[in-house]
């Protein structure tokens, strides 16, 4: 089982690391990614993904892609069309 654990989390890292990356390329200074994995009797494995900025609203779905497009789509936006500083005088 260690085995298909340092898979798993060789995996994950390698994901958050180009989420990260796509966070930076589009303004986004943080990024947070949160997986929660619910298991019950009747309905079996449940994945959800957050995916947002440290104090901030979050992207929540069942598959990772778009949660990320979402989370980039919003947050990378307000980044490119914030207010711009023309002079400092």
């Amino acid at each position: 089982m260690t085995q298909k654990y340092e898979k798993l989390h060789g995996l994950l890292l390698a994901a958050i690391s180009e989420i990260a990356e796509q966070a930076t390329a589009a303004g986004v200074d943080d990024v947070v990614v949160n997986v929660t994995i619910t298991k019950d009797r009747y309905d079996g494995l449940e994945l959800k993904y957050s995916v947002g900025r440290r104090y901030s609203e979050t992207v929540t779905g069942n598959d990772l892609a778009p949660a990320v497009a979402e989370f980039l789509r919003r947050y990378g936006w307000n980044t490119q069309h914030n207010t711009k500083l023309i002079s400092n005088t």
